[in-house]
């Protein structure tokens, strides 16, 4: 029986565009919409944009920039199709994402810069209006409503809540580039009619400032390099805008430093600007690996490297403490390198007499004596068994960092910095002073961070820390 080929229709099902009504929050959504209106300011002519977030409605209005006459409305509403005259629209579907995802019915009303007209467009119940086809669009025009070039878009109702507060503190971040130049500005409203709070661009401060301005082959490289200032409520890491657009990139980078276990990253401050990176479509990172990348990350770890000496040579926990650190060093290590390659095994004798370890610690005195831990250590269990990995010598560093995490480590873990601003380095203090406690803490998570990364599976490694935190006799 002779076959024959057939083909088959390969549709897009409309409900496809459903998928992209979904942002993190409404702050994000409506941020979307603020690119769109950036991407289509007019050079030399300060953009405003106006946001309001009513019980009854969301609405985000820029006056002086392009708008959009009867060509623009038309493209605005295919789907996929962008003027692509700005690195911030990819695909023509965030701004419509976005008027889905912040509320049921949008209005759009739009004045051209020849103010021939208001446009007016609805779209009831925008994300779920189709069935199998997209309906038409009905445009009304009607005589001008706006005396400058409009663009405003009204959500109602509401679908997400927007935090004020939280959507005031990202616009001052993301958009402080062009907020400082004066070419845009934006301000936030809760009630129509009312005043509405201008949004200032974000203020980093820093000590020990460098400015610079450096040439790459693909562009130019501007901004500021600094430490942070002791007690700046605000997150460590650089600042990378697309100063083209005035967008900001990526908020926190660091550009490989903080691989570096000595160097405490949370201490770098600094906002640069580049406008040749290219970026990934959701505007959230740079595309690492390609060679515009490469170029800028090459200039910021030059630049950035004197900060990070800086940084090692700081005395960021007390002097007491850092005092104590050659020996524990000293110390642990040779406990390391007597327990490396040797078979653990249960019932090994107690360090001591009453199964409490001791533990000899006397910085800057001649003569060494004991001090016993106040807790006791269980012995190793049948998972314990097996072999410790020779890995080397440790180096211990100390260092005061406000994120997350007892320590870390480089990639093999023989350089291990502890963090002395936890919570439970602090608790182990005595009025800021070292106690035994400290020591044991120290120890304890420069072990941990030796082993972490050995292969060996997570119950038996963590019994054979046990094992060798129990047997210390340093």
């Amino acid at each position: 029986m002779e076959r024959e080929d057939f083909k088959i229709e390969e549709r897009i099902h409309p409900r496809l565009l459903m998928s992209h009504f979904a942002f993190p929050s409404g702050e994000v959504a409506i941020m979307e919409l603020i690119d769109n209106s950036i991407a289509a300011r007019i050079p030399g002519k300060p953009l405003g944009i106006r946001i309001l977030l009513g019980k009854d409605k969301i609405s985000v209005t820029d006056r002086n920039g392009k708008a959009m006459g009867i060509p623009e409305l038309r493209n605005s509403l295919i789907w996929g199709e962008s003027e692509g005259t700005d690195v911030t629209r990819f695909y023509g579907q965030g701004g419509k994402s976005a008027m889905g995802y912040l509320g049921k019915d949008v209005h759009i009303f739009s004045t051209p810069p020849s103010l021939e007209a208001t446009y007016e467009i609805f779209l009831e119940d925008f994300a779920n209006r189709w069935k199998e086809n997209l309906p038409p669009v009905n445009v009304s025009p009607r005589d001008p409503v706006f005396q400058m070039a409009t663009v405003s878009i009204v959500m109602s109702p509401p679908n997400v809540k927007v935090n004020k507060r939280r959507l005031i503190r990202k616009i001052s971040s993301h958009y402080a580039p062009i907020l400082e130049r004066g070419e845009v500005e934006i301000d936030v409203r809760s009630t129509e009619g009312t005043a509405g709070e201008r949004v200032k661009a974000e203020k980093l401060q820093g000590e020990l400032v460098e400015e610079f301005e450096e040439e790459t082959n693909f562009g130019l490289v501007t901004g500021w390099i600094g430490l942070k200032k002791e007690g700046t409520a605000v997150r460590g890491g650089i600042r990378c805008y697309r100063g083209d657009v005035g967008r900001l990139i990526e908020e926190h980078q660091t550009f490989g430093f903080e691989e570096k276990a000595d160097v405490n990253t949370d201490r770098l401050i600094g906002k640069v600007d580049n406008d040749f990176v290219p970026f990934v479509r959701d505007k959230v990172g740079f595309q690492k690996g390609t060679p515009e990348w490469e170029a800028f990350a090459e200039v910021m770890r030059r630049r950035i490297e004197p900060f990070a000496e800086m940084i090692r040579k700081q005395v960021q926990v007390p002097p007491q403490i850092e005092e104590a650190i050659p020996l524990i060093e000293k110390e642990l290590n040779k406990l390391l390198q007597d327990t490396e390659d040797e078979f653990i095994s249960e019932g090994r004798t107690p360090p001591s007499k009453n199964g409490v370890n001791e533990i000899i610690l006397s910085p800057g005195d001649s003569k060494r004596r004991k001090e016993t831990f106040a807790a006791k250590l269980t012995p190793p269990g049948d998972n314990a068994r097996g072999k410790f990995p020779r890995k080397g010598r440790v180096t211990i560093w100390l260092n005061a960092w406000g994120g997350p995490g007892r320590a870390k480590s480089n990639q093999d873990g023989t350089v291990v910095t502890v963090n002395m601003a936890h919570p439970q380095a602090k608790a182990s203090l005595h009025k800021g002073r070292r106690t035994r406690t400290t020591d044991f803490y120290i120890i304890e998570q420069v072990v941990r961070e030796y082993y972490k990364g050995s292969g060996i599976p997570a119950d038996e490694r963590d019994a054979k820390i046990d094992f060798l935190l129990w047997r210390m006799k340093v």
